[in-house]
């Protein structure tokens, strides 16, 4: 019947766990849903830890596939919880190391916080005091870190210094458990500390008193939470009947301190908890039945402890075997990770080295060819500045040369021209002072046709003149625009470097009055007697 009953029960949780996996409510997210099915298997330990573990390894399983880290984290540390409540330490330290490197590689420090806590109590359970402080230490650092930067309430740090005060009470350094029992009792906050009741940190401070020889003011306060505890956490029954137990025998009530240790023993066996914990009740036991002078029960309770701790605490244990030369997995792999980052690192720098080495030749050959090129650029434009020059100067020299001659040949056409007039002068002079059978009328005809064509002998000249010196009158015109038609004239047969006598000629003036002229000019220019006239008009143009 009893075996049927247990079956029924096993597949109604059975029934239950497939309900809370398949549920999808309107309101509730995936992501809560993850964590409601931690729950519901960590629950199922209580009676069926066997079914909750194999559960936790799918969900764990589950997770990484999804690469849902921080839900295979907390599958990992449920695992660590069910095998340390079983007294397999061996699996629960492989679970809580795979869990930190998880939670190292994803950078997960809030969860980091909680294992190295939870390794440095299974260190304290083995009564090795610095390891076990250096991991509390560690995580409360971690989250001290975390709380500076915002990302965690200070009300978490009671957590922290709970764990502090649980192991120096166990090490039985109660003036620091009460230290840190203060701590946790300052920085407790009802609305934050939701993992952590009230009621933990009573009972602590009560079980600290049962140590200290206060097991009057304890027993009330422990008996007064055993209801919370019983309904909230059914497997820290284990414990608090055990320090119960201790309370009553201290105070003589031997009958009551072994109903107290029985019922811790059996809290232990209903709930698969704190296993390891029953060599300790068993061995109140065998005090209590030694002073009791009931040596029979004292030597089968000696027994019964003498075989569960070499089941959990001696060396040749199954168990314990890997425990006890506990390998620093963490350690182990972060030494390996970093030396892969330094190799790693040291690669990286050679591939830069490589490519800066490259980088380097590609620059100076770039660089090289560069000045190079400017080199034979700059010699390439210098001659190339050269030969222009030359070809500019060679210009103008033919463009001088042709110049001086145009102003030769303008020159002998003003000569000409000059003897022309000349002549008719003289022809005119001697046809009015002597009488001959022509008509003296059709001379005068004849030199005055021939006068009045030097005047278009002029003009014709003085288009030879404009195009030969291209911009001559236009820059006199506007460096000058005071001087008259008469007075460019002038300059015009000055830069053809006729004497006065020619130009008197041409101009039909005296000698004199070229002079004259000459003067007036050289006023209207504003030359000093320094400059000569002849050679300023050769630079105009």
């Amino acid at each position: 019947m009893k075996k049927s009953t247990g079956q029924m029960r096993f597949f109604l949780w059975t029934i239950c766990l497939l309900f809370v996996f398949s549920a999808r409510t309107a309101d509730a997210s995936e992501d809560s849903l993850g964590y409601i099915r931690l729950a519901a298997a960590s629950k199922l330990r209580l009676e069926y830890p066997d079914s909750s573990i194999s559960l936790l390894n799918g969900l764990y399983e589950e997770f990484m596939a999804s690469q849902d880290t921080a839900k295979a984290i907390q599958a990992l540390l449920n695992l660590a919880t069910d095998y340390g409540n079983m007294a397999n330490y061996r699996a629960s330290y492989n679970h809580l190391w795979k869990a930190l490197l998880l939670a190292d590689e994803g950078r997960l420090d809030n969860l980091k916080v909680q294992i190295y806590r939870r390794i440095g109590r299974y260190y304290a359970f083995y009564k090795r005091r610095e390891k076990a402080l250096g991991f509390l230490n560690t995580a409360l650092e971690l989250q001290k870190s975390l709380i500076a930067k915002g990302q965690m309430d200070s009300a978490a740090l009671t957590r922290g210094y709970l764990s502090f005060c649980t192991t120096f009470t166990e090490l039985g350094e109660y003036e620091l458990a009460q230290n840190y029992l203060d701590s946790c009792f300052l920085y407790y906050k009802t609305e934050v500390n939701r993992s952590i009741r009230l009621p933990f940190l009573q009972m602590q401070q009560a079980f600290i008193q049962v140590e200290t020889g206060q097991e009057k003011q304890a027993i009330p306060v422990i008996e007064s939470l055993l209801p919370w505890f019983e309904q909230q956490l059914p497997t820290y029954q284990v414990l608090i009947y055990s320090f119960l137990g201790d309370a009553y025998r201290a105070g003589g009530n031997y009958a009551k301190s072994e109903w107290c240790y029985q019922e811790s023993l059996r809290w232990s066996r209903s709930t698969h908890s704190h296993l390891d914990f029953s060599v300790l009740v068993h061995e109140k036991l065998a005090r209590q039945y030694a002073d009791q002078r009931n040596f029979r029960q004292a030597y089968l309770s000696l027994r019964t402890v003498d075989s569960l701790d070499k089941r959990f605490f001696d060396s040749r244990s199954a168990y314990n075997i890997p425990l006890l030369e506990i390998q620093d997995e963490f350690r182990n792999a972060m030494e390996a990770q970093e030396q892969l980052l330094k190799e790693n690192r040291i690669a990286q720098l050679e591939h830069e080295n490589r490519v800066r080495f490259l980088r380097n030749i590609i620059i100076s050959v770039l660089s090289g060819s560069l000045i190079l090129f400017g080199i034979l650029f700059f010699y390439y434009m210098r001659h190339k500045h050269r030969v222009e020059k030359r070809v500019i100067q060679l210009e103008r020299k033919a463009d001088k040369e042709l110049l001086n001659m145009k102003n030769r040949e303008l020159a002998t056409s003003a000569l000409k021209l000059f003897e022309k007039d000349k002549f008719l002068q003289d022809l005119k002079a001697r046809v009015a002072g002597k009488k001959e059978t022509i008509s003296l009328q059709e001379i005068k005809q004849l030199v005055r046709r021939g006068t009045s064509g030097n005047t278009n002998a002029w003009k014709a000249f003085e288009a030879q003149f404009v195009a030969v010196n291209n911009g001559f009158y236009q820059e006199l015109r506007t460096n000058y625009p005071d001087l008259t038609p008469g007075e460019r004239k002038l300059c015009a047969l000055i830069k053809l470097k006729l004497t006065s006598k020619e130009i008197a000629g041409l101009m039909h003036i005296s000698v004199d009055s070229v002079h004259k002229s000459r003067y007036r000019l050289r006023k209207k220019l504003s030359l000093d007697k320094e400059i000569d006239l002849t050679d300023f008009m050769s630079n105009i143009n």
